[in-house]
Order: structure tokens, then C-alpha cells, then sequence
């Protein structure tokens, strides 16, 4: 099936569907205050004609709609036509007699009450209103469908948002189609036993008219008819006002001319063309409803995305933490990459978003929490990041410092010599430059924080020392001569230095 000749019917109805609302929008604006219901059924047909180009939107994407999609929207093509064609009938009779009578002030107060009676007790133009109403909740669910499917590739509050207005489209079409029946006024009809008009603006406002509305339960059949038969030639006339005082206003043959034209526009077979409009827009209705709820449980049945977007983001934040954690490999030392916490950072951005429901609750969540670690920088200016457990006492934090900065500790040395070695040789600061003795460790370190290693001036020098041992295999001996000349040297050229090589 070919999408544009889908799209084609669909922009040939709404042409239609626009030049009615621009006929009836002229219209009222040529009657003025009698114009209000005019007016609004314009605006339901302008509406009509949106929901549309809506729908000829979504077919001319580059995604394909299933072969059930484009069936329905031929369908609800197809019957727009004859739903539009009595209102096109309709407008083209009566802006013409507008144009007409607008030269006189009484024939066109006249045309103006008696337009504002066709729009409020009209039964059989409030019935094709009433489909117009009815076929726009077909469309919506039709849209609804659409964008529910094309949802799913995009975020789950969008699809949570696409699935909510679905459901509550199939609800509205419910309620409409149990208000409206074939023969019935409908929606609309609530309005007539309550119309008035304003004959201009300085008179009282006066009833339309005068016993159509408020008919007796007991009446029979034959005697409504009646009824309704003379009130569509003589009921806009005010009732205070008799109807052949004026030689301005119009006349009787006018009146009836004016009444056959639009009988004729709205009912030119005798109801047979209305009857099957009805019964078109129900069958449609019943299909697209059962595919709206067809798709709803289908998508129920299986979760939204997957894994939603912020927390797949977090498993692989922590993947890659715990690659670091147990290769313990330097990373840049940039004050940006060094923040602390920030896997915790993300794990409350995480839990903000479930709280503000952007996170449905259909969607797995990654459960696995991130080791708790410290940053630390080595006296070299390199970066780690190190479990928290293995530097939770200042024992285990000795240990890993010491193996990190290259400094095995010597076989049997007690806890005391270990503490002195830590004064002697080098000190560790937090982030605002506190030193950290090892009796307050465990107390002042927490997972998060920054840890900063500093050799003194005597150790800094015999570490770069050891560090060229090591590397090209110099001798101890020769080390400590090293230390001895480099010592003299530099006592000689700051006398002050000799207390620190002392």
C-alpha cells in the first residue's frame, strides 16, 4: 500500500475540512453576537482539521506504519468525506444569503437569529457536530498509537507520557460514543433548551424559540414532528415581535426558501446518507479502539526500556571504578578527573530521578553498589584510586603506602619504629593541607577523600637517590657517598640546610 496515496486523501479531506471552517467563520462574523454557536462549531471543525494534518504528518515519516495502521487510516479518510460534505453544503447555502441581506439591518438581524437557531436546535446538524466530536477521539487514538510505538526508542518518561495519553483517549472516545446515538441531538443538545439571543445591544435578551424546546413528555411522536416542522419557519422571529410588521424584514417565502436550502444541504436523501455515516464512524471506531487496547497489552507485558539511560550510565561508571580499584593504575592528574565522591554523586542524581518519577518503575535498576575507595597522590604527582578497606587502619594504609612509594619496610620493625619512620620521612595531608598524623587516621579518614604524600627535604633527596639504585643498578655504597657529596654540596651553598642533614 502506497504511503502517498495515503497522504494524498488525507490532505484532499483536509482542504475541505478548512475552507468549512473558514466559511463558517465568515459567517458568524457577518451576524455578529448571534454568531456565538456558529463560532464554536467553526472551531470544531478547525480542530477536526489540525488532528488531520497531525495524522498526515505521521504518515510521511521515514518510519513505516504496520499494514493494521494504514488500513485504519483509509478508513477514517474514507468516511470524512461524507462527514464533511453536508457542513460544506450547509456553509455554501447560507454565506451567500449573507452576502445578500447584510444591506439590510432587519433582514440580516433576521438571517442572524434564524443562523443562531440552525446551530443550537438543528437536530440534524447538531447530530453530524456530534460525529465530527466523535470521529476526532478516533484520530486521537489512532495518533496515540503512532506515538506509542515510536516511544519506545526514546526515553521512558516520554513512552510512560505516550502510554498515559493513549489510555486516556480510549476512555474519552467511550464516553462520547455512549452519549451519541443515531436520531439523538447529542452533546450538543444540552444547550438548546437553554439558547437565547440578543436582538441588539440595547433590547433585553429574548427567547430563540418559542415550543421547540420544552415539549411534553406525553406528546406523541407525530405532534413533535409537527412542532419541529413549524418551528424551522417561524421560531426566530422574537416573540414579542410580530412577524409581518416590518416591510425591512424578511418575508414569508424567504423564510421558507432559506429553511428548504438548508434542509436540502443537510438532508438530501431523507437520512440515508447520515444513517450510513453513523454507522461507518461506529465500525471504525470499534477497530481502531480494539487495536489502541491490543497494542497497550502487548506493551505491558513487556518492559520499557530495558535499562533505562541514567542507570545503564551508572553500571558503566562502575565497571570502570572497579577496574581501577583492583589494577590500582594512574590516571591523569587533573583536579576535574580527581573529584571525590563522584560515584556517589551520581548515585543520588540517580535516586533524584526515581523520586521525580523519570525513572519508571517497570525499569530494572542496577543494584550493585560501588567499592568505597580513596584518591591518593604519590609524592610524584600521580593519581590512585584505592579500595577504602585496604587503607581503613593507619596499618594497612602504611603497608600500601610504602609499597606504592617504593619503600619496603625492614623485617621487624616494631609499631613505634614504624610511626617514627612516618615523622622522620615523609608526612600525608588531606585536601585543605592538614597534616594527618597515624594516631588520628582512622578517625579522620572517610571513602572520598584526597590524600596528598610529601617527603621531607633530607628524604626527598635520598628517595631520588634509591630510585637511580634501583634503576641503574648502582651499589649501596656508592648511593651513600652520593648523599654524603650531594649533602656537602648543598650545605655548603645554604648554610641553613645543615641542621636539616645533621
Amino acid at each position: 500500500m502506497d504511503p502517498l496515496s495515503i497522504s494524498a486523501g488525507v490532505i484532499a479531506i483536509t482542504t475541505v475540512s478548512i475552507k468549512v471552517a473558514k466559511g463558517l467563520y465568515k459567517l458568524a462574523d457577518g451576524i455578529g453576537t448571534a454568531g456565538q454557536e456558529v463560532r464554536v462549531s467553526a472551531d470544531r471543525v478547525s480542530n477536526f482539521s489540525t488532528l488531520l494534518m497531525s495524522l498526515n504528518h505521521e504518515i510521511s515519516k521515514p518510519t513505516k506504519i504496520s499494514p493494521v495502521e494504514q488500513v485504519m487510516v483509509l478508513d477514517i479518510v474514507g468516511v470524512c468525506s461524507g462527514l464533511m460534505q453536508p457542513l460544506r453544503n450547509l456553509q455554501q447555502a447560507l454565506v451567500p444569503l449573507l452576502i445578500r441581506y447584510r444591506d439590510s439591518a432587519e433582514k440580516l438581524r433576521q438571517f442572524g437569529l434564524r443562523v443562531k437557531f440552525y446551530f443550537s436546535c438543528k437536530a440534524k446538524l447538531l447530530q453530524y457536530l456530534d460525529l465530527v466530536e466523535k470521529h476526532m477521539a478516533t484520530i486521537n487514538i489512532t495518533l496515540g498509537v503512532m506515538n506509542l510505538k515510536e516511544s519506545r526508542n526514546k526515553s521512558h518518561a516520554i513512552y510512560n507520557i505516550s502510554h498515559f495519553h493513549l489510555q486516556t483517549n480510549i476512555e474519552k472516545a467511550d464516553f462520547i460514543a455512549s452519549q451519541i446515538g443515531y436520531g439523538s441531538r447529542g452533546l450538543l443538545a444540552q444547550k438548546a433548551s437553554s439558547a437565547h439571543l440578543i436582538a441588539n445591544g440595547d433590547e433585553t435578551t429574548e427567547s430563540l424559540v418559542t415550543g421547540i424546546e420544552d415539549r411534553e413528555d406525553d406528546a406523541s411522536e407525530n405532534e413533535s414532528a409537527e412542532q419541529e416542522a413549524q418551528g424551522d419557519s417561524t421560531a426566530l422571529v422574537p416573540a414579542n415581535a410580530p412577524a409581518q410588521t416590518t416591510t425591512d424584514g424578511l418575508t414569508e417565502p424567504e423564510l421558507v426558501d432559506m429553511d428548504q436550502q438548508v434542509s436540502q444541504a443537510l438532508d438530501p436523501d431523507e437520512g440515508k446518507q447520515a444513517l450510513e455515516v453513523w454507522q461507518d464512524l461506529n465500525v471504525i471506531a470499534r477497530k481502531v479502539i480494539k487495536h489502541a487496547k491490543d497494542i497497550l497489552q502487548t506493551e505491558d507485558q513487556h518492559t520499557m526500556p530495558e535499562v533505562s539511560e541514567p542507570a545503564r550510565a551508572y553500571q558503566e561508571t562502575s565497571q570502570s571504578e572497579g577496574a581501577h580499584q583492583d589494577a590500582a593504575q594512574p590516571v591523569a592528574a587533573q583536579e576535574e578527573q580527581v573529584q571525590p565522591r563522584a560515584a556517589y554523586q551520581e548515585d543520588v542524581q540517580l535516586e533524584k530521578l526515581q523520586e521525580t518519577g523519570q525513572i519508571g518503575q517497570s525499569s530494572p535498576l542496577v543494584e550493585a553498589t560501588p567499592r568505597p575507595s580513596i584518591i591518593y597522590v604519590n609524592s610524584a604527582g600521580d593519581t590512585y584510586q584505592i579500595p577504602y578497606e585496604r587503607v581503613a587502619t593507619w596499618g594497612g594504609a602504611f603497608h600500601t603506602i610504602q609499597a606504592m612509594e617504593k619503600k619496603p619496610l625492614q623485617a621487624g620493625a616494631s609499631s613505634r619504629r614504624v610511626n617514627d619512620n612516618y615523622r622522620r620521612s615523609y608526612y600525608l595531608t588531606d585536601e585543605q593541607g592538614r597534616v594527618i598524623s597515624p594516631e588520628t587516621w582512622e578517625d579522620v579518614v572517610r571513602p572520598g577523600d584526597k590524600i596528598t604524600f610529601h617527603f621531607n627535604r633530607r628524604n626527598r633527596l635520598r628517595h631520588v637517590l634509591v630510585n637511580l639504585n634501583w634503576h641503574f643498578a648502582l651499589s649501596p655504597a656508592k648511593v651513600a657517598g652520593s648523599v654524603r657529596l650531594v649533602g656537602l654540596a648543598f650545605a655548603a651553598a645554604r648554610p641553613s640546610a645543615r641542621g636539616l642533614l645533621a
